[in-house]
């Protein structure tokens, strides 16, 4: 039986692996990672390593990696897509963070 994607670490490895990453990521932000993405996290802290600016962020603790992982790792389609079936985010980010990353997903579409 092959295990769920993301699914390779126990949680104390999740739980090292969330305080040993990159600082530009808040710890509350990588914590969270660890929790949504699993041993995936590792692949977002490599796209940062690669690319530095993506650190920014779109919405509080919403940095654009997030996004560019989402869309291209895992072929989120839409800002709701994202923000309800990937992350749960909806649940807990305002309307105007919520109207940022919609912003984010149409930003190629003008």
């Amino acid at each position: 039986m092959e295990p769920l994607a993301g699914g390779l670490l126990s949680r104390e490895q999740l739980s090292q692996l969330a305080e040993t990453g990159p600082t530009v990521v808040a710890a509350e932000v990588r914590r969270r990672w660890t929790r949504t993405y699993g041993s995936q996290t590792s692949d977002l802290y490599a796209a940062l390593a690669k690319h530095p600016q993506t650190a920014r962020e779109v919405a509080p603790g919403v940095p654009e990696v997030e996004l560019i992982h989402a869309v291209e790792r895992e072929d989120a389609c839409s800002p709701e897509d994202f923000l309800s079936r990937r992350t749960k985010l909806r649940l807990e980010l305002g309307e105007s963070a919520s109207a940022a990353i919609s912003d984010w997903f149409g930003r190629d579409a003008a």
